[in-house]
């Protein structure tokens, strides 16, 4: 329950300030700000409704409880990647879980895994063979996204792979090469 209220009133700031924008993208901004060329509303969208010229996007005013409207041209989602996999339309990611090779987080941010990145299958166990690295594992490990992150849960699952017999060792390389 701690986990749900975090991603619920603390998930935002968190990654704004974790995730900051370079200081050019920031003047930019706040020069767009300025000259009225950009506006920020905060809210929840309700619905949006396309035309071939332009969206009417449906939404509520944060704080507010009435609806507005505003029509614009283009609508671009900042929102992040989806983390849903068990509505997310991806071949691979969907069969894995329905087939129950994988399973969600119970919060849905990603796929369960081990702490070496294997994932976890319907019955709660690894799954033989099936590991992840990178945003998929943010049901287990939060700070998935970033590039050091990433590079730090590779080299990890190299080792342990290396280590269990999951890579070819050195001179089995060489010889496949050789033609051995």
């Amino acid at each position: 329950s701690e986990k749900e209220r975090f991603l619920r009133h603390v998930r935002p700031l968190w990654e704004a300030h974790r995730h900051r924008m370079p200081g050019f993208s920031a003047l930019r901004i706040r020069n767009l700000l300025t000259n009225g060329q950009l506006v920020l509303l905060k809210g929840r969208i309700k619905d949006i409704r396309f035309t071939d010229r332009d969206a009417t996007v449906q939404y509520r005013p944060k704080g507010e409880q009435h609806m507005e409207a505003l029509t614009v041209a283009r609508i671009i989602n900042c929102t992040g990647p989806r983390a849903d996999y068990r509505v997310l339309d991806h071949p691979l990611l969907k069969r894995l879980v329905d087939d129950g090779h994988a399973t969600t987080d119970p919060l849905n941010m990603g796929l369960q895994t081990d702490s070496n990145g294997q994932l976890i299958n319907r019955f709660g166990q690894t799954e033989p063979g099936l590991f992840t690295i990178g945003p998929v594992r943010r049901g287990t490990l939060w700070e998935s996204t970033a590039c050091r992150e990433i590079r730090l849960q590779a080299e990890a699952l190299v080792g342990h792979l290396a280590q269990n017999d999951g890579l070819p060792q050195a001179e089995e390389v060489m010889m496949e090469k050789n033609g051995g």
